[in-house]
């Protein structure tokens, strides 16, 4: 929404999918095969140690802990695409929860 009467800028809505659209079909190489699932993407989001939560007011809220990284399995055992191919699930895991459509989400880090 924008604050202008509450109505939605829909040309910049557009122009967020359309960039959206052209980078997925970018990287379907590395996105397609083998079939993307939480399952195919595991170790990688074991080691990202990333977690989600709904707050007091019903926001989605992501979370991102440097401390929870598992350093060594991402340096040693998961390589780059698989990064991507987690964070990609990831993102599409939340952007299908109710909340997160309702009321939005909150990313929330801890880079100490």
């Amino acid at each position: 929404k924008s604050k202008n009467n509450g109505k939605y800028n829909v040309s910049k809505a557009f122009r967020r999918l359309e960039s959206y659209a052209e980078w997925m079909e970018e990287s379907a190489e590395d996105l397609i095969e083998p079939p993307l699932s939480a399952e195919s993407v595991r170790a990688a989001l074991d080691a990202l140690g990333m977690n989600v939560s709904i707050d007091k007011d019903g926001f989605f809220v992501w979370w991102f802990d440097l401390n929870a990284l598992d350093k060594e399995a991402l340096k040693k055992d998961i390589v780059p695409e698989v990064s991507l191919r987690a964070f990609v699930w990831y993102a599409h895991f939340i952007m299908y929860n109710k909340a997160a459509q309702e009321k939005g989400m909150v990313i929330v880090e801890n880079c100490e």
